[in-house]
């Protein structure tokens, strides 16, 4: 028998991940991101670079840190209500998602949360909120005006109209615990926005054409022309860069 804690956290984390099959629909985090990465994940590809174990460990503090918000939250006296990990569907849209926490205050109004976990560098060098993150508020905020949704634990939640007209999104940095939070604001702009983003993706639903890849960056010793940073984290890497 070989054993090392290494490869019995890594077991434990794939047993207890949960995988997105495709499912025919787009999803929040995915619109406002790299579209040829969300074309490739809504058709079910194969990836050529799947998450490693560094990258899943990483991904699963996270998701550990925003349960232990989550729960600070719905304990705090000034939540009156508070529904978790929130179904959503938009169905003229074509999108589902979840949203983390919704919650009702004591002056009646309603927010969404959304938590978001970094690290102390993006917090020293990124503008925050990030704007992809702010725009993937959009659907959800949508969705439960409109539609409603459902909690994690079966409670139904009726449309909320105007009663909900913000989101919250909160970064926590996962090495240092450094925190912000940012309000974003509903308006029938944004979610005109969001109809154009669909309708964009919904060209790529079936076929083998591809969106566009992210634009290639200047390095900034050399100058020279590169492929974005953003792609050396894409589970389709090589798969992109070899296709045209």
């Amino acid at each position: 028998m070989t054993f090392s804690v290494e490869g019995a956290l890594a077991s434990y984390i794939q047993e207890h991940a949960s995988v997105r099959l495709p499912d025919g629909a787009w999803h929040p985090s995915g619109l406002y991101a790299c579209a040829r990465k969300t074309v490739y994940a809504f058709r079910g590809t194969e990836e050529s670079n799947p998450t490693d174990a560094r990258t899943q460990r990483v991904f699963h503090i996270g998701h550990t840190l925003h349960a232990v918000v989550q729960a600070a939250v719905a304990s705090d006296p000034h939540v009156i209500g508070v529904y978790t990990e929130v179904a959503i569907r938009i169905p003229e849209l074509n999108i589902i998602g979840a949203g983390d926490q919704l919650v009702q205050f004591d002056d009646k109004t309603w927010e969404l949360e959304e938590y978001k976990s970094i690290n102390s560098m993006a917090f020293k060098y990124k503008d925050l909120p990030k704007a992809d993150h702010a725009a993937q508020v959009v659907p959800y905020l949508k969705a439960l005006r409109e539609h409603g949704g459902v909690a994690d634990d079966g409670r139904i939640i009726p449309p909320l109209g105007d009663g909900l007209r913000r989101a919250r999104l909160t970064y926590l940095s996962k090495d240092d615990l450094l925190m912000e939070e940012h309000i974003v604001h509903w308006s029938e702009a944004k979610e005109v926005d969001l109809a154009e983003r669909v309708a964009a993706l919904e060209h790529y639903r079936t076929g083998d054409a591809l969106p566009d890849r992210l634009p290639e960056t200047p390095n900034k010793k050399s100058g020279k022309m590169e492929r974005n940073w953003q792609c050396k984290y894409c589970s389709f890497h090589d798969l992109c860069w070899e296709a045209s």
